[in-house]
């Protein structure tokens, strides 16, 4: 699975929190998601940094045809990141909880994959 390979360069980047959804069989636009959680806004550009570079190194094979698109920006501390057929949420860990978008998720989507660096969700 592809976004197994996002999910590890998040982790590699000390994500928090990091966990993926699979939504192919739910009314969702997208096949997955990914939520992750950054510390400071220092982290949340390393975050994003690592999954831009991710996408480019598998761009020219797996990618092909695929997009990435960033919305948001570093100041308003939660990031949307559009690979087409799975997108990730990198956010602060305050608005992570103020948004409660894993409560929102989990309701449409079956989880796959959870990771949490000592911490629970």
């Amino acid at each position: 699975m592809l976004q197994e390979t996002f999910v590890e360069a998040l982790i590699e980047k000390k994500a928090e929190k990091v966990v993926l959804y699979d939504c192919e069989n739910y009314p969702l636009l997208v096949d997955s998601v990914i939520i992750c959680q950054a510390s400071t806004s220092v982290h949340l550009r390393a975050l994003k940094e690592a999954v831009e570079s991710c996408y480019a190194s598998l761009k020219k094979t797996q990618l092909k045809g695929l997009v990435c698109r960033v919305s948001g920006d570093l100041d308003s501390g939660w990031l949307i990141i559009d690979l087409n057929d799975f997108i990730i949420h990198i956010m602060l860990d305050s608005l992570r909880d103020y948004y409660a978008l894993d409560d929102w998720v989990s309701t449409y989507a079956t989880l796959i994959r959870h990771e949490s660096n000592g911490e629970g969700l």
